[in-house]
């Protein structure tokens, strides 16, 4: 009886990585409270799969802002976003490599 209670509570506490990674992109865009980023936090610490996602969508972010920023600081001139073609392909050999 007593196990079961325990076990119910922590699945109150305790988030699945769906859960998490709704936050975690959540928290990019606005404050999701001190308990939900506790029981985050708790998740993480032991989810190297959700901790990965927080680094890369950290990374996205982090650069799309740069990006913004760099397209505003140029005297509101339009700088190029896309890769060359040869770049693609470079790039696509890459992935390709490491698949």
């Amino acid at each position: 009886m007593i196990k079961e209670i325990m076990v119910r509570s922590m699945d109150k506490i305790m988030l699945n990585c769906e859960e998490a990674t709704y936050l975690i992109t959540k928290s990019e865009i606005e404050d999701i409270g001190c308990t939900k980023r506790i029981q985050l936090k708790m998740h993480l610490m032991g989810c190297s799969f959700c901790r990965r996602f927080k680094i890369q969508s950290e990374f996205i972010d982090h650069s799309l802002k740069t990006l913004e920023s760099l397209k505003i600081s140029e005297n509101n001139q339009e700088i190029a976003t896309t890769l060359s073609k040869d770049k693609k392909e470079e790039l696509q050999q890459i992935i390709k490599d490491n698949s």
